[in-house]
């Protein structure tokens, strides 16, 4: 991965990122803990070996071990290698060696994250470094006997001559080659390529900056005037311009200003960014005494990153077209990747506009209305539940753990397992290596580390379907059921580094993708065949899970990194902005935008929305009408934003908070109506899930053990339950049966004490 740089960092020199530690850095600490670290006596020896490498004027805090320059000095003598590249160990720093006749030409430069070169092709005689080298491999020797032997071996050693006198150069073009039309910001170049140096790189791939050394210019022309920006090594200015544009699009996506100055030689260019996303380019030359800055200012983002990214683009083309072998460069495969990751996000968020659902009838007509299912009347009285049994399973995850109908599911690292929810008793278990478990309706699917997803019945646990999707990367595997009325039974998974894949739950084929605009932190919520999603970037998509099609989108000035919320006819967003967040409330059928509130401040948890009110946690939560946008109330948070998990039931908002309490506030005021201490949060532990769970008119509670209350009034009728296990998993079905899970493998089913009543 290309590095990248913090993003409002301001540098008169390197970004930050490039801040590594340089061959010119004090590396003492480092050189004391080395075997190969010199004493007084050799140190003469060795810099009349440093004076060979980088000239009697040059610096170098550190050479390569004497015994591995030698052998690689050796090397080329005998012509069994024209080129070697040898790292130092306590700096990023690097020599390359490349063998010309009788000669070795010797580059000495930072390949930290933005290259800087010190010495370049300096010509030094070979039999004569050869010498020197000896004389101190001889002196640093003592009785090692191989150093001895390589010593002795340099006394023998005659010049062969090299095959090939070295690689032709060849002139390249690229980029802007003449004053662009209607364009303010572009950047060309010329080169001098070797066309046969990717010879000199070994069969396999690697990092290789010495490579990507070449000389050449660099210019850029704006507003119609060519200013020569670089003459000389024209790749350790690209990569720092390339650098530079990724600390703005990571400011950008903040929404927070920035101010960056980098500097590659004679040349610089500082970008400023503004908080709505307006641009001031200057770019600065030195040639001689004559210095030369021209500024662009009133530039939007893509007028002053795309440029940059263009030309970073077309020098990577231009030197793998040249030299094939350079495909192999990790340095230059790193390049690409960034600017290409880069170019994508400043495209899109340009692009990617609003748009509404012109027909969004048959959207609502598949919504599925829903309200609390309260069969049964647990909560009538004081309820009692006796343990019925319990079992232990190895590396159990709550989130891996499911009650499905008849039976408990289980997946751990290793295997798959299916308990009776009855007596706790296995009914199947296969091994298996999945990265990730999740239910889809009647299926378990698992996805290995590899891409390899499979679909298992729960019945007898036998894979009935497999495919194959992308390996994810850049982010955690997620998936998800998405069947609704109308739509067939799908599973919806990220993949790749910015994808979503819908696979049909009953074959395994895939149905659909879906592509992120720019970052791909992905936050999913599903409404009957609407699936909303926010990836990091500007925009919340509406994807109609039957189709595919995104419905309508809604494209925002700030950043949508937060799960919405749905409640009946709405989808509630936060897009936050530097240092404060607007509140969205759009139509959840057409997405039509109801209304764009500002907020003084900037939630970090997803908003909680009932059929009325969009509550927001900050300092304290806030209450706005999903209407009108107006403010209702406000209320001292009883801990949303520090993870609580929240339940609306009847007209009460039940909080259940990682500090013990849980209370319940009034939906329409804000008051408080009811508040239980359930743990001590200086003694007991937190469960992994919190959320609250409606059964049969009774709220269970998952705290340091699960209590359960009447949550019309408050009133405890039931707990502490499952004293002895920590509820990290809290299931309970129809019956009124209570199953607690902990991830030390314990897992424990409670059920109903019957009672009996005076009816009169």
């Amino acid at each position: 991965m290309f590095a990248r740089t913090p993003p409002y960092h301001c540098s008169q020199g390197y970004p930050s990122a490039s801040r590594a530690m340089t061959p010119h850095q004090n590396t003492d600490r480092f050189a004391r803990l080395s075997s190969d670290a010199p004493s007084a006596s050799e140190r003469p020896r060795r810099d009349r070996v440093a004076k060979y490498l980088v000239g009697p004027g040059g610096i170098a805090t550190e050479l390569p071990p004497l015994s591995d320059l030698l052998a690689v000095l050796l090397a080329l003598a005998e012509a069994t290698r024209r080129k070697a590249i040898l790292p130092l160990t306590s700096s990023t720093g690097e020599f390359a060696f490349v063998r010309r006749d009788d000669s070795v030409l010797v580059s000495y430069y930072d390949a930290g994250p933005v290259p800087q070169v010190f010495v370049r092709d300096r010509a030094v005689n070979l039999s004569a470094l050869i010498e020197a080298t000896a004389d101190a491999v001889r002196e640093q020797s003592g009785s090692d006997e191989a150093m001895v032997a390589l010593a002795a071996r340099a006394q023998r050693v005659t010049l062969k001559p090299v095959p090939n006198a070295g690689p032709s150069l060849v002139s390249r073009k690229g980029g802007a080659l003449s004053v662009p039309r209607d364009i303010p910001l572009a950047f060309g170049f010329a080169i001098k390529l070797a066309s046969g140096d990717g010879q000199a790189m070994e069969t396999g791939t690697r990092a290789d900056v010495h490579a990507l050394l070449f000389d050449g210019e660099l210019w850029g022309y704006a507003h119609g005037r060519k200013l020569l920006l670089v003459k000389g090594p024209v790749f350790p200015a690209v990569a720092r311009m390339v650098t530079a544009a990724r600390s703005v699009v990571d400011a950008w996506e903040a929404r927070k200003p920035v101010h960056l100055k980098v500097r590659a030689g004679e040349f610089g260019i500082a970008l400023r960014i503004g908080r709505d996303g307006d641009a001031r380019v200057t770019l600065i030359s030195k040639n001689g005494r004559n210095r030369e800055a021209i500024t662009l200012p009133a530039l939007d983002l893509p007028s002053a990153l795309l440029p940059i990214l263009r030309v970073a683009a077309e020098l990577v083309r231009t030197v793998v077209a040249t030299d094939r072998a350079q495909s192999k460069n990790l340095r230059l495969s790193a390049l690409r990747d960034e600017v290409r990751a880069l170019r994508r996000i400043v495209r899109t968020r340009g692009t990617q506009k609003s748009f509404v659902n012109r027909d969004p009838e048959l959207l609502r007509a598949s919504a599925v209305r829903t309200e609390h299912a309260d069969s049964g009347s647990l909560g009538a009285g004081k309820l009692r539940l006796a343990p019925r049994w319990h079992a232990e399973v190895e590396g159990l995850d709550a989130s891996s753990t499911f009650l499905c109908g008849d039976r408990i599911v289980i997946a751990t690292a290793r295997h798959q397992l299916a308990l009776s929810r009855e007596d706790g008793q296995p009914l199947w278990m296969r091994e298996t290596s999945a990265a990730a478990t999740f239910m889809a309706g009647t299926a378990l699917i698992s996805v290995s580390p590899d891409g390899e997803l499979s679909m298992s019945d729960l019945e007898d646990g036998q894979v009935y379907a497999r495919t194959r999707i992308a390996q994810r990367m850049g982010g955690p595997l997620f998936g998800m059921f998405a069947g609704a009325r109308g739509a067939p039974p799908i599973a919806v998974l990220t993949e790749g580094r910015d994808r979503l894949v819908a696979i049909d739950v009953r074959t395994g084929a895939q149905r659909w993708r879906f592509r992120s605009h720019g970052r791909a932190d992905f936050r999913l919520v599903r409404a009957g065949r609407i699936l909303l999603v926010v990836s990091g970037d500007s925009t919340l998509d509406a994807i109609d899970v039957a189709s595919g099609e995104v419905a309508w989108r809604w494209s925002d000035p700030g950043r949508l990194s937060l799960a919405p919320a749905i409640t009946r006819d709405h989808a509630v967003a936060i897009a936050q902005q530097g240092d404060g967040a607007a509140l969205l409330s759009l139509d959840l059928f057409s997405g039509q935008l109801h209304y764009r509130k500002e907020l003084a401040f900037a939630p970090t948890v997803s908003p909680v929305a009932t059929d009325q009110l969009a509550v927001i946690a900050g300092e304290q939560l806030s209450a706005f009408d999903l209407q009108t946008g107006e403010l209702r109330w406000q209320a001292a948070d009883p801990g949303l934003a520090d993870g609580a998990a929240a339940l609306v039931v009847d007209q009460h908002l039940v909080i259940n908070a990682p500090n013990g309490t849980a209370q319940a506030l009034d939906i329409a005021s804000g008051e408080l109506r009811w508040q239980h201490r359930l743990a001590d949060p200086t003694r007991d532990d937190v469960p992994r899930k919190l959320e609250p769970v409606l059964r049969g008119g009774a709220l269970f509670l998952p705290s340091a053990s699960v209590h359960v209350v009447r949550p019309a009034d408050g009133a405890l009728i039931g707990g502490p339950i499952a004293e002895r296990i920590i509820p990290d998993f809290m299931r309970i079905d129809e019956r009124g049966w209570l199953y607690v899970a902990e991830e030390s493998g314990l897992i424990e089913a409670h059920s109903p004490v019957p009672s009996l009543r005076l009816v009169k």
